[in-house]
């Protein structure tokens, strides 16, 4: 059986991560989270994930700073920011592959992890 592919969830609101985490998990992704920006960079060092769903608002530092360390570690890792609302600044639209808004569908979440992959990885049957 083909490995999962890995996603490493970085969110502060425990029940919305619940949530997602849930909905990767039933389309057949395997998932790590942390709830603050200093533990992500911490976990995706060593859980080496596929891609990182990446919430911008954390509680101890901004969603892009942790992507740019992100960066630093693996470059290639695909990052998708959620963002609060449309009013992303500037300097952190270049950090992240792609961006989504917190109260978008679990499809539109899906679809753009699909999209970021390039639909090349396996997933469970």
């Amino acid at each position: 059986m083909p490995r999962l592919t890995r996603v490493l969830c970085v969110h502060e609101d425990r029940l919305s991560l619940n949530t997602r985490k849930k909905v990767l998990e039933n389309a057949g992704f395997s998932v790590d989270w942390t709830g603050t920006g200093m533990k992500g960079l911490v976990q995706f060092r060593f859980f080496t994930p596929d891609i990182v769903v990446l919430d911008y608002e954390l509680p101890d530092i901004a969603g892009d700073v942790v992507a740019s360390g992100m960066r630093r570690i693996n470059a290639p890792v695909p990052l998708l920011m959620v963002a609060p609302n449309i009013f992303i600044p500037p300097t952190a639209i270049a950090a992240a592959d792609a961006w989504i808004l917190k109260g978008d569908s679990p499809e539109i979440l899906l679809a753009k992890i699909h999209e970021l992959l390039g639909n090349t990885r396996s997933m469970a049957a």
